[in-house]
């Protein structure tokens, strides 16, 4: 009761909640797409298990092959576990060539894109990397 008192309507738990698990995940040509959810402060774009990207909204360019899925994050950087595996209606789950040359993508730590890792902690292709 002392807590209603000293909190008023803000309830703390709400900014702890973890985030949904990311629903309907599919993949049309090069987008990856997903159901939104006004729950979500972004999501992270996982290939084969590994993060590889950051985004507000519920789509994101793919590239490369791999097993796709996406992780939610509430607004203090809680991750929900990971989506089930993007389906597409055609069967296929790769994209790319077999030959295609991939580009380096560095985020910091907090997961902003970067143009070079520098000195600190990056996460490079998915990988956390300390340079």
């Amino acid at each position: 009761r002392d807590m209603n008192n000293m909190f008023g309507d803000w309830n703390p738990k709400l900014q702890t909640e973890q985030a949904p698990v990311p629903t309907n995940v599919k993949i049309d040509g090069t987008t990856l797409t997903w159901d939104n959810s006004n729950y979500v402060f972004c999501w992270a774009v996982c290939k084969d298990g590994n993060v590889v990207g950051f985004t507000t909204e519920p789509s994101y360019t793919i590239s490369g092959e791999g097993t796709w899925t996406v992780r939610a994050a509430n607004e203090m950087g809680g991750l929900s576990e990971a989506s089930a595996k993007a389906s597409d209606a055609s069967g296929i789950l790769q994209v790319g060539k077999a030959n295609e040359k991939t580009t380096n993508e560095y985020f910091n730590i907090a997961g902003q894109r970067v143009s070079q890792a520098t000195k600190g902690i990056f996460i490079v292709n998915g990988k956390k990397v300390i340079k």
